[in-house]
C-alpha cells in the first residue's frame, strides 16, 4: 500500500495518460495541426463508467452547481493577464450558448486546436471556453502571435461566493475537454489548467490544484471527460467559498462545463495513474512489461494476457479486500473468461494500491479463443463495493481482436490523434516502424495502415521489413531490409483511409518470417511538405519503448531512430497492421516455396487482369483439385473445388468480388499449392 495525495485528480471519462521509454534525444515539440480526425477520434474507445449500486441508494446530494444555462453567470470574475502580469481585455473566457456567436456547435476557433464543441451533458444550453489557440493566431496557420493576444496566456474565471457552512465532506467535480501543447512560460513539462480555492470570499487565494498534468504535449483528454476533486479539507465546512478555474499556458484549448459541489461518497473506487503506471494496463506473455502489446492477435501469434490496474480510495470509508476483476465478453456479450487479483489489504480513505498489488495471476489463454472481437472489462471491487448501497464501481472496457491473419499494436479502431511529415518530425525520409514479435514462423501477404483524410495525393511511401536483430538507436538495423515496396499515395487511398502493400514475389510467394523478431517501416516523402502524408496513432495503452519507432528528419536535428518524443504520448503504436497466412489454410500457406510453385508450369491463368470471369486451363495436369480466393487482409472470400482432366478449363465467376488485388490458392488432391496474384477490375 502507498500513501496517494487526498486531492487527486482522477479522471472518469476515458483520457489518456502515457509514459514511454525513450532515446536520450530531446526534441521539442511543434504545434500540429493534424492532430486527429475529428469524425473518427476515439470511435470505439471504452469509457470508464462509474456505475452507483442502486439497491434503495440515492444519488450522492448536490450541494452547488452551474451548467451555464444563463452565461457566466452575474457575480463571477472573468480576468486574463498576459505573460507580464498586465491585465488583458482580450484574454478572456467565452461562453458558447444557443444564441451567442459563435454558438454552442463551436469549439476552438483557432488554426490547430478541436473545432468540436465540448459535449457535456448539457451542451444544448452552453458552456465556457478558454480559446489560447484563437487569441492568439485568430485562425490561420502559422499566424502565431496576431491575433487578439498573443501566447502566452493566463486566464482566471471566478465563482461567486458559496456557502458550504454545513458540509465538511465535499467533491469537485466538472465536465471538460483539454489539449495540451505547453504550460507556464512555454514549458511543455508543465500542465497548465488549475484550480484556485478561496476561503475569506476571494480576498486571498490559495491550494492551488494542478489538474490535466497527466496529458502528454500535443495529447488531450476524451471528450467529454469528468474530473472529479475531494476538496474537503480545503474549502469543506467553510462559508465563504470562491472557486478559480484558469489557464495558465501556450495552446491549445480548454471547455469546461457543469461544475458541481457533492457530497463526499461512503463508498467509491477509482483507477488512478501512479508512480508513472497507467490507471490500467495489459501484459504479454510474461510479467515484466518487456513484450509489445497487441490490440489483434493472429490465432498463430496467439499469446497469454495478463491485467493490472492501480486503485485509488475516492470515498470516505475504509475498502477491505480491495481487487480488481476482469470479465472478458465475446461479440454476443457471453463471459468467455474471468480473473480475479487476490485479496488486497484494507484500503483507507486517500490512499492507493498500486499494480504491483493489484496483478491478476491467471492468464486469458488467447491460443484457446476463437477468432473474434473481444471487450476486456476491467472493475474495481471490495467487499463494499458494489454491495453497499449507493457504492460506486469503476468500470472501463478496452477491445482486443483475435483474429485470422491480422497482427497489430493497436486496440480496437481508437484514432488517438495523427503522425506523418510535419515540423515535429520531418517533411521527407522520415520513418514510423512498429515491431512485431513473432511466436511462431509466419508468412506475411503484405500489411497496411490507417491514412488521415488531412493527407494530399502524390506523396511517395516506401515501406521496409526489417529483422530487429542487431538494431541500434544511432546506427539503425545493420542488416538490409528484407523487402522494399513503393507507392505513391492516391486519393482513392486517402477516400478509403488505407494504404497497403503487398510483400508477394512475381510468384505469388507470400515474403518468409522465421520466429523472431521484426519492424514494419512506413517512410514518407511529401516533395518538401508539398503533398503530406499522416497515418493514424493508437494510445489506449502504454507501448514498451522498442515496440514503435521512429527515425527523425526533422530540421537542425541530427537524423536517428527514437522512440518517442519527450512528455509527449504522440508517438505510442502507429496503426500499421501485418497481414499473414489464413488460420484455416496456415498450414499450406506455410509450404509454398520456389519448387512447389513449378506447378504453374500446367497451369495457364487468364485473363488477369479480369473484369469478372477468370479461367484456368490446365495442359497436361489432371486430378482433384481446390482454389481459393483471399483479399489483401489474408480473409478467404471464395471457395471451389473441381475436378481437372487434360485440357481442362476451369472458369471461376469474380464479378461480384470488389475491385483490387487478390491471391488465388491451387492446391491439388496430393498436396502441392500454387499462389496466383490475381488483378480483378
Amino acid at each position: 500500500m502507498k500513501r496517494a495525495l487526498l486531492l487527486t485528480s482522477c479522471i472518469l471519462a476515458g483520457g489518456v495518460a502515457m509514459s514511454q521509454e525513450s532515446n536520450p534525444i530531446t526534441v521539442k515539440l511543434e504545434r500540429t495541426v493534424d492532430m486527429v480526425d475529428q469524425e473518427i477520434i476515439n470511435s470505439n474507445r471504452g469509457k470508464i463508467k462509474s456505475i452507483k449500486n442502486m439497491n434503495g441508494a440515492t444519488e450522492n446530494t448536490v450541494l452547488w452547481s452551474e451548467d451555464f444555462s444563463n452565461g457566466i453567470p452575474t457575480g463571477w470574475t472573468n480576468a486574463g493577464f498576459d505573460e507580464f502580469g498586465a491585465p488583458d481585455p482580450n484574454q478572456l473566457w467565452e461562453f458558447r450558448g444557443p444564441n451567442t456567436t459563435p454558438d454552442n456547435t463551436v469549439g476552438s476557433r483557432g488554426a490547430y486546436g478541436s473545432a468540436a464543441p465540448l459535449a457535456s451533458a448539457t451542451t444544448a444550453n452552453g458552456f465556457v471556453v478558454f480559446d489560447s489557440d484563437f487569441l492568439d493566431n485568430a485562425g490561420p496557420a502559422g499566424n502565431f502571435g496576431n491575433g487578439l493576444s498573443a501566447a502566452p496566456h493566463n486566464a482566471q474565471l471566478t465563482t461567486s461566493t458559496i456557502n458550504l457552512a454545513n458540509d465538511p465532506n465535499v467533491v469537485l467535480q466538472f465536465e471538460q475537454y483539454y489539449r495540451r501543447f505547453a504550460g507556464p512560460g512555454g514549458s511543455q513539462a508543465v500542465t497548465g489548467t488549475y484550480i484556485e480555492f478561496s476561503t475569506d470570499g476571494g480576498t486571498t487565494f490559495g491550494n492551488r490544484i494542478a489538474v490535466n498534468s497527466n496529458i502528454a504535449v500535443n495529447a488531450a483528454t476524451a471528450n467529454p471527460n469528468q474530473v472529479k476533486l475531494n476538496v474537503s479539507s480545503i474549502i469543506g465546512g467553510q462559508s465563504n467559498v470562491k472557486i478559480r478555474f484558469i489557464f495558465d499556458g501556450d495552446y491549445y484549448v480548454w471547455m469546461v462545463d457543469d461544475i458541481e459541489i457533492v457530497e463526499v461518497p461512503s463508498h467509491e473506487l477509482q483507477f488512478t495513474a501512479f508512480s508513472g503506471a497507467p490507471a490500467h494496463d495489459i501484459l504479454f506473455r510474461n510479467l515484466t512489461g518487456s513484450n509489445p502489446k497487441y490490440g489483434h492477435m493472429s490465432k498463430k501469434q496467439c499469446r497469454d494476457i495478463y491485467f493490472d490496474a492501480n486503485a485509488y480510495n475516492f470515498g470516505n470509508s475504509t475498502q477491505t479486500n480491495v481487487r480488481l476483476e476482469i470479465d472478458i465478453l465475446d461479440a454476443t456479450n457471453n463471459v468467455v473468461f474471468t480473473t480475479t487479483t487476490p485479496s488486497a489489504p484494507s484500503l483507507i480513505t486517500g490512499d492507493t494500491l498500486s499494480f504491483a498489488t493489484l496483478t491478476t495471476s491467471t492468464p486469458w489463454q488467447t491460443c484457446n479463443a476463437p477468432e473474434g472481437e473481444y471487450r476486456v472489462i476491467y472493475k474495481m471491487a471490495s467487499d463494499s463495493i458494489p454491495a453497499a448501497a449507493g457504492s460506486i464501481q469503476p468500470i472501463d472496457t478496452f477491445v482486443v481482436r483475435i483474429t485470422d491473419s491480422i497482427n497489430a499494436l493497436n486496440f480496437g479502431d481508437v484514432i488517438s490523434n495523427t503522425i506523418g511529415t510535419n515540423t515535429n518530425f520531418g517533411e521527407d525520409a522520415v520513418q514510423f516502424a512498429s515491431s512485431f514479435e513473432l511466436t511462431n514462423s509466419e508468412r506475411a501477404f503484405g500489411s497496411w495502415a490507417w491514412v488521415s483524410v488531412n493527407s494530399v495525393p502524390g506523396a511517395l511511401i516506401n515501406v521496409y521489413v526489417y529483422d530487429s536483430t542487431g538494431f541500434d538507436f544511432a546506427t539503425g538495423f545493420p542488416n538490409p531490409p528484407l523487402i522494399v515496396v513503393s507507392h505513391t499515395l492516391t486519393q482513392a487511398d486517402i477516400d478509403a483511409r488505407r494504404i497497403q502493400f503487398d510483400f508477394t514475389d512475381a510468384n505469388g510467394v507470400p515474403l518468409y518470417l522465421s520466429t523472431g523478431g521484426y519492424y514494419i517501416g512506413y517512410e514518407f516523402f511529401s516533395n518538401t511538405s508539398a503533398t503530406p502524408v499522416f497515418i493514424g496513432n493508437n494510445a489506449t495503452f502504454p507501448q514498451p519503448g522498442r515496440s514503435s519507432i521512429f527515425y527523425i528528419t526533422r530540421a537542425g536535428v541530427t537524423p536517428s531512430w527514437i522512440t518517442g518524443f519527450n512528455n509527449s504520448n504522440t508517438f505510442t503504436a502507429p496503426i500499421i497492421r501485418m497481414i499473414t497466412c489464413p488460420e484455416a489454410q496456415a498450414a499450406a500457406c506455410m509450404t509454398i516455396s520456389v519448387d512447389e510453385v513449378k506447378v504453374n508450369e500446367a497451369i495457364n491463368v487468364y485473363p488477369n487482369p479480369t473484369s469478372g470471369l477468370l479461367n484456368l486451363e490446365f495442359d497436361n495436369a489432371k486430378g482433384g483439385y481446390n482454389a481459393t480466393l483471399v483479399n489483401t487482409n489474408g480473409q478467404v472470400v471464395y471457395s471451389k473445388g473441381f475436378h481437372a482432366s487434360v485440357n481442362h478449363v476451369e472458369t471461376f465467376d469474380f464479378t461480384s468480388m470488389a475491385a483490387g488485388l487478390y491471391m488465388l490458392q491451387v492446391r491439388s488432391d496430393d498436396g502441392r499449392m500454387s499462389t496466383y496474384k490475381v488483378n480483378i477490375q
